[in-house]
């Protein structure tokens, strides 16, 4: 058998065909123009913000915080909400925040919070919602939902989505 047809691929054709994981953070993106809409996980016992949220929520002077002390977002579990952002121009941009329940104990030396799926019923329930809203440019943070190193991981969890691109 020919090195042509062999079926072992080269180096060369499995790093073509793995997709490169993304260096555009989300917030960047909103900042660029890159995408219009997120999606953030928010925890029920989670004060102050934390990561994404945090940062998301400081770039659109507190919206998730005003949501949160209003009542509207509560992180429960399975809560999916759409926050209407400040217009730049041209349709409209929003944040979509899922509920994920009561985020684990820290211990006291690790500084960094550990994000994770949400659980599977939930994602399911997240996937069908998305697929209904055909959001236009929804940006999702790799590091928001737990997966830093598989990025091909998420882009298969959230196949089927229309227009989303995955930051880092």
């Amino acid at each position: 058998m020919s090195a042509r047809n062999s079926p072992v691929k080269s180096t060369s054709e499995l790093e073509s065909e793995t997709p490169a994981p993304p260096t555009l953070s989300l917030r960047d993106a909103f900042l660029s123009g890159a995408c219009e809409s997120a999606l953030v996980q928010i925890y029920e016992n989670e004060r102050p913000l934390l990561g994404l949220a945090a940062e998301l929520d400081r770039l659109f002077q507190g919206v998730l915080n005003h949501a949160i002390r209003s009542g509207f977002v509560t992180g429960k579990a399975g809560e999916f909400c759409i926050l209407p952002l400040p217009r730049k121009s041209g349709k409209a941009p929003f944040l979509i925040t899922v509920g994920m329940g009561s985020q684990p104990e820290r211990k006291s030396d690790s500084p960094l919070v550990r994000r994770r799926l949400p659980e599977a019923d939930v994602l399911k329930a997240l996937l069908v919602q998305l697929r209904h809203l055909k959001a236009s440019r929804l940006g999702v943070s790799c590091q928001d939902f737990g997966s830093t190193q598989n990025h091909a991981h998420l882009e298969k969890t959230f196949h089927g989505v229309h227009d989303l691109t995955l930051f880092s």
